[in-house]
């Protein structure tokens, strides 16, 4: 309960945090379905990708965010809803961006997640 409270806290920190414990707990237990359900995925995708590419969040945030996506993309459903996401090539060029400005942790980070894009089919 106190995980699913935090995703309405002010701190993306914490509520990047809160997703990855969740996917990693959840994500394919029927909790986990609801959470990350088709209708949930696009909202989640802005959540961590702003998080991952925007200048004001601290590298602990973007790490957390790329390994929220690198435990979704493990779901099926989450793969098929990252197919269909719109605004999917903008944030991967923000992404890529980020490999020549970041600490070395993070790039190696954002490395992971690209190799995890990459063995989703379509994208």
């Amino acid at each position: 309960r106190k995980l699913l409270s935090n995703l309405s806290d002010g701190n993306v920190t914490i509520i990047m945090v809160s997703l990855h414990i969740l996917a990693a707990l959840f994500l394919n237990e029927e909790l986990g379905e609801k959470i990350f359900s088709p209708s949930n995925a696009e909202q989640t995708f802005q959540l961590a990708f702003s998080a991952l590419c925007t200048s004001s969040s601290s590298p602990s945030t973007a790490r957390h965010a790329a390994d929220l996506f690198i435990d979704i993309l493990s779901s099926q459903r989450i793969r098929k809803a990252l197919q269909g996401y719109s605004k999917l090539n903008k944030y991967l060029e923000k992404v890529a961006e980020l490999i020549p400005k970041a600490d070395g942790d993070t790039v190696a980070k954002v490395l992971e997640l690209c190799i995890a894009f990459c063995q989703v089919p379509g994208v």
